[in-house]
């Protein structure tokens, strides 16, 4: 499960819909430094604004270091958005049309191995002085190469006044039948509210992949 803050707060400047423009990639000879430089149109294929002088930039560095055993990946994200008339849905309350300066950035840091892996982010927005911020951490376990443990803690801080910001967390176990290709999902998601828990949640899924 992708953590709320990433789905919000994520640089990559998207509302969900893809952005006219162009972007330069690189990455050195071994592949242990990559980064990008961007420049996009911010409303998307689907809106087209004739005289909207709004634009987009966005920035991203990671670092590769592999091992035979293990591996390890951090790095940096950054976006800078010039705004007209934008609606954030779960950033902003429904009812309000932001205008002006939309920058954003996180930071990152995976680490993994045979046996069990964790990663963790901290993102943040600024919409002029309003800042939305949020984190999360994540990490498995391997147990006899079938049985999978989760674990998430994640906290996300919106602009909203009626919502409550209160961590949220995910219990989890995976049964591999076939690796990542055929395995069953069963997780527990909640929140917790004033030391007690809240708002629980159930499911059960089954994945496939056919090739």
């Amino acid at each position: 499960e992708r953590a709320v803050p990433i789905n919000v707060l994520i640089p990559n400047g998207t509302l969900g819909i893809r952005d006219i423009g162009a972007q330069i990639n690189f990455h050195s000879p071994n592949h242990v430094i990559e980064s990008s430089l961007g420049i996009f149109n911010r409303t998307g294929i689907v809106e087209y604004r004739r005289n909207d002088k709004g634009y987009m930039l966005t920035h991203k560095t990671a670092i590769h270091i592999s091992k035979p055993d293990h591996q390890l990946q951090f790095g940096y994200s950054l976006q800078y958005r010039k705004t007209n008339q934008m609606e954030f849905k779960h950033l902003l309350p429904d009812s309000t049309i932001f205008s002006g300066n939309d920058f954003r950035y996180n930071f990152f840091a995976i680490y993994s191995n045979k046996y069990w892996s964790i990663q963790g982010e901290y993102l943040s927005a600024m919409l002029e002085k309003q800042e939305a911020k949020g984190y999360y951490l994540q990490a498995h376990f391997l147990i006899k190469e079938k049985n999978q443990l989760v674990v998430s803690y994640e906290y996300y801080q919106d602009l909203i006044p009626d919502t409550k910001d209160r961590p949220y967390v995910h219990l989890g176990y995976n049964y591999l039948i076939n690796k990542y290709k055929t395995m069953v999902f069963f997780d527990n998601f909640f929140q917790i509210i004033e030391g007690s828990i809240s708002n629980y949640a159930a499911s059960i899924q089954l994945q496939i992949f056919f090739k």
